[in-house]
């Protein structure tokens, strides 16, 4: 089974259980949990020193990282990446910032919209919006993980052709 390295925000771990559940029927998942406090040379370490074959995030968690030469730490990874926002209101944030050729981005319902606002994003894709509660936590639903696994077959069929 592939190995993929899932980074988020600690803040948001409850809310998105659903999707780790969905991730670790299709690979050997390790996390890494981005919290206020840590140093970003303890977070570039564990990316950087990670067995993983992919590199998944939640909501753009870790694109605040950078390497001791100041570019974005996800750019210079080797692994194909697969960043699944959910809470669209995250990506302006960091869309101002290089993205690299294998980092694959995957938007709520209208990839249009942000390909038109942010061109030099190269990989930006859409899949169905998720099912949340009130709160705004993934529901464990069928629905939700035929979303997600055709997000990740997609991703699967990009970079591995």
């Amino acid at each position: 089974m592939r190995k993929m390295m899932v980074v988020y925000n600690a803040e948001i771990e409850h809310k998105y259980e659903s999707i780790f559940e969905v991730l670790k029927k299709r690979f050997d998942v390790e996390r890494l949990c981005i919290e206020d406090g840590t140093s970003l040379d303890e977070y570039n370490s564990r990316l950087s020193g990670s067995s993983a074959d992919y590199i998944s995030s939640l909501d753009m968690a870790g694109f605040q990282l950078n390497t001791l030469l100041d570019y974005p730490a996800y750019n210079i990874m080797r692994e194909k990446q697969m960043h699944i926002i959910i809470d669209e209101a995250v990506f302006p944030q960091y869309a101002e910032a290089d993205f690299a050729v294998h980092l694959f981005l995957y938007v709520p319902e209208s990839a249009e919209k942000w390909r038109c606002r942010y061109p030099h994003i190269p990989n930006i894709d859409d899949y169905v919006r998720l099912e949340e509660d009130e709160e705004g936590t993934v529901l464990a639903s069928g629905f939700n993980e035929t979303a997600l696994n055709a997000m990740i077959d997609r991703f699967l069929e990009e970079v591995e052709g």
